[in-house]
């Protein structure tokens, strides 16, 4: 009875990482045909959510130092997806000062750093946001981050007078739900806000809006749709 008490706590306590939504054959089929391609192995970790014992190598793989080390760049853009649908368990802090810090890293023209990032966690403002994307999905995160550019600090190429500032926030904001795959959380890009409402929200003569990431651990039944990307061929052309 102990040990059983025991493996539940056990359970409780860690990230359910596993989307269970996910056909783990068609999965393996296009690993091994990845791997084939690239003369590569495929190492299959198997488990769920329901399995403490599971759970507690997800973590032991996650937080590793050495282990962690074999997880690669094209491994991690293959795990973030767009999820749009969270769990109400808080983003711990430890977890927000990862990602944050990775996101103040990120590369800016000239290092103008034009950006700001509203941390949005009090309900109030959660409940006022909702206004700017009222969605019933957006609505189930537990925190956002509004990521704000700041229209007076942008480095401007003299040729054509073309601001740089939204690719610069573009850049930091790519780096914060990367960082966020990589800690087991959930993110989606959100453009299609009401910039009216995010001005009010957070009135500034300089700052506007660029992207809401809502930020979150995945549902169990968190959709994760396949990635439809145009070949290589379609996106490179060497002169």
């Amino acid at each position: 009875m102990a040990m059983t008490i025991s493996l539940v706590h056990a359970q409780n306590a860690l990230k359910r990482v596993y989307n269970e939504t996910i056909d783990p054959m068609t999965q393996i089929d296009d690993a091994l045909v990845k791997a084939k391609a690239a003369n590569k192995y495929v190492v299959c970790q198997v488990g769920g959510n329901w399995c403490p014992w599971c759970l507690r190598f997800a973590d032991f793989v996650e937080n590793d130092s050495v282990v962690n080390k074999t997880v690669n760049f094209l491994e991690l853009t293959q795990k973030r997806f767009s999820a749009r649908k969270f769990t109400a368990e808080p983003v711990s802090q430890e977890d927000l000062d990862y990602i944050m810090e990775c996101v103040r890293l990120a590369p800016s023209a000239c290092n103008k750093q034009p950006w700001k990032f509203i941390i949005v966690r009090s309900n109030e403002y959660k409940e006022k946001l909702w206004g700017a994307y009222n969605r019933e999905w957006f609505r189930t995160a537990p925190l956002y981050i509004v990521c704000m550019k700041d229209n007076t600090a942008c480095w401007t190429r003299p040729e054509d007078a073309k601001a740089h500032g939204d690719i610069d926030v573009a850049i930091a904001t790519e780096h914060l739900c990367l960082a966020a795959a990589e800690r087991g959380l959930g993110t989606c890009w959100v453009c299609n806000f009401d910039p009216e409402v995010t001005h009010l929200l957070f009135a500034s003569d300089n700052f506007e809006a660029v992207a809401i990431i809502p930020v979150g651990h995945m549902a169990d039944d968190c959709v994760c749709t396949e990635k439809k990307r145009k070949t290589m061929a379609e996106i490179t052309e060497e002169v």
